[in-house]
């Protein structure tokens, strides 16, 4: 993954001077410059309009009580072409140009919500059987502790845990 991110880190700028060069070569270089600015402008005012239908369909989505993690993609998809559209480049304005397509936004968005992987973390297995019990107890001290709690786990549980220590 590493080697990934760093061949994408070389390859895309170097990709990008290539094709500023032969665009530059082909219709000069301040057009070049005016149709990378152009372009970025344009891609923003889209993400904009396009960021603001997402918000209502996002509302109307909650309001119904539907699954949301594709209209949640569908908006991440559409801030990273936003970003995509201000790196300057023509490469990186054409793969966010295609972001900005809705049909494609949301077959890319529904794909990956289908292919997710969740894992649940900040669980023991063991914490569905503990029981907690609420309370209040003093110490040796004499100093006084208030609404403690202190979860106990079965005696199953209690030898696993000593064992694994």
């Amino acid at each position: 993954m590493a080697l990934l991110i760093f061949a994408l880190l070389i390859g895309i700028p170097l990709i990008e001077i290539a094709i500023f060069i032969r665009v530059g070569g082909f219709i000069g270089g301040v057009a070049t410059v005016l149709l990378t600015i152009f372009t970025a402008s344009a891609g923003i005012w889209v993400v904009r309009l396009q960021g603001f239908g997402a918000l209502t369909r996002f509302e109307s989505e909650i309001s119904r009580g539907r699954q949301l993690l594709a209209e949640i993609l569908g908006m991440l998809l559409l801030l990273f072409a936003g970003l995509l559209l201000l790196i300057p480049g023509f490469l990186t304005d054409i793969i966010g140009g295609l972001l900005l397509l809705p049909p494609l936004r949301r077959a890319l968005a529904e794909y990956a919500a289908q292919n997710a992987f969740f894992v649940r973390m900040g669980r023991r297995k063991d914490a569905a059987a503990a029981e907690t019990i609420e309370g209040e107890y003093w110490e040796e001290a004499g100093e006084k502790k208030t609404a403690a709690s202190r979860t106990l786990l079965p005696p199953e549980a209690k030898a696993k845990e000593t064992k694994d220590e």
